[in-house]
Formats: C-alpha cells, sequence, structure tokens
C-alpha cells in the first residue's frame, strides 16, 4: 500500500498532468482577473515542483507565463490608477498585478530563466508603493488589505534576487505598520474587516452570542469597540 506522501505526490503529478492541456491564453479573453488568476497558477505550479517532485510543473509554468503576459499591463497598476483607465465595468478595476513578483522572482530562483526576473521586476510596484514605505510613510490606509499585504513578499523576493536595500526596508517597515496600526481587535487588517464585523453585531439577534462556546469567558463581555489594538491578541 503506497504511504500518504506517495498517494499526494501522485495526486498532485495527475492535477499537472490534467491541467497542461487546458493552458491557452485565450481564457483570459475579456476576463477581469488575468494577474491574480494568474499568480494562483504560478504559485501551485511551483509547489507542485518543489514540494512533490513533478518535473512538468515547470515547463507548465512556463506555458502558463506566455498565456497570460499578452493580457497584463505594462506596469504594476494600483486600484486607482485601474479605475481612471477605461474599463467595461468595476470589476475591471480589481486586478493585482503588484502581488506578481513574489511568484515571478521564486521561478526565477529555480529555473535561471531570465523571463522570470524581467517580468518580475516590471511588476513591482515601487513608485505608489515600495518606494513610499521605504522612506517610511504608511501608504496602507484605504489599499485592499490582502493583496497589499501579500506584496510585502514581492519585496523580499525583490531584495533577495536584485540587492536593493529599499525593498528590505518596504517590507520591514509595511510589516510595522500593520502591527501597529493596521491590526484590529477583531482579528482584521483593515476597516472593512471592522465595519463588516460592526455590522454582524448590528444585524445578530440580541441574545446572539458570536464568540464560539469555546472561547466564552466565564464572566459577560463588555461590549467592544471595533478599534485598533494597541497589544498583539493571540
Amino acid at each position: 500500500m503506497p504511504s500518504p506522501a506517495r498517494t499526494y505526490q501522485e495526486k498532485v503529478r495527475r492535477l499537472v498532468q490534467q491541467f497542461a492541456p487546458t493552458v491557452c491564453s485565450a481564457f483570459y479573453d475579456d476576463y477581469h482577473l488575468p494577474a491574480y488568476t494568474y499568480d494562483k497558477t504560478s504559485c501551485g505550479l511551483i509547489d507542485a515542483y518543489r514540494f512533490a517532485g513533478v518535473e512538468q510543473a515547470l515547463a507548465v509554468h512556463t506555458a502558463a507565463t506566455e498565456a497570460v503576459v499578452p493580457h497584463l499591463p505594462e506596469k504594476a497598476l494600483s486600484r486607482k490608477e485601474q479605475y481612471a483607465r477605461p474599463h467595461k465595468d468595476e470589476a475591471y478595476c480589481w486586478d493585482e498585478t503588484y502581488t506578481l513578483p513574489e511568484n515571478l522572482f521564486l521561478a526565477y530562483r529555480l529555473t535561471g530563466n531570465p523571463r522570470y526576473r524581467e517580468l518580475a521586476t516590471r511588476f513591482i510596484e515601487d513608485d505608489l508603493y515600495f518606494d513610499p514605505l521605504s522612506r517610511g510613510e504608511n501608504v496602507l490606509p484605504g489599499e485592499h488589505a490582502y493583496s497589499h499585504v501579500n506584496a510585502f513578499s514581492s519585496a523580499m523576493q525583490a531584495y533577495l534576487v536584485l540587492g536593493n536595500p529599499k525593498h528590505l526596508r518596504a517590507a520591514r517597515n509595511g510589516f510595522d505598520f500593520l502591527r501597529s496600526t493596521q491590526s484590529f481587535a477583531t482579528g482584521g487588517w483593515d476597516r472593512m474587516s471592522c465595519s463588516a464585523f460592526r455590522a454582524a453585531v448590528k444585524s445578530a439577534p440580541a441574545s446572539a452570542n458570536l464568540m464560539p462556546a469555546s472561547r466564552r469567558p466565564a464572566a459577560p463581555m463588555a461590549t467592544s469597540k471595533c478599534a485598533l489594538s494597541s497589544r498583539r491578541h493571540r
């Protein structure tokens, strides 16, 4: 009987094998999130090679990369920049090109293919994000929390590959700002998370206890304000 590790490895191999024939540029025609979707594909294929030893994953990754490139802008675009450009509807302003460098740099480090380094460098969002962060300017408020936190990993990979200390400073400062100014008592990283929690509390029945039973304190909790926390919440 094969070991669990061998079983999962074989499953990953089959996934890559069956995904390969579906890779084509036409998939992204009139599609509003090419960078976001490719980034997930890129991450999965890199991990399939690194952790499951699926050799085919690198070739599929190359094909997937070239399939998406015609559908990407000339540089990393912020949400504001996307809204300023002509767009079919609002969903076309939500792509996350600024998260691409992390996995592109990882692909470069795995393969040595300069194409990946070129693309990764192209999509580093220095102008509106990493440059001000490296100078100690907090540009996190108002940004999409999930993807901009992910982008700190792109800054680190940029530092590891390109060696520019500003990317290390940007990542350090970004995480410091995240911890000290964007960590809410609800566990979220942005005001939208805070607002969503407040709305859930407001709409819940008066008798509802929103905290799981296993975590409820013995004494009733005071009504908490959804505010920034100056302490670590574990």
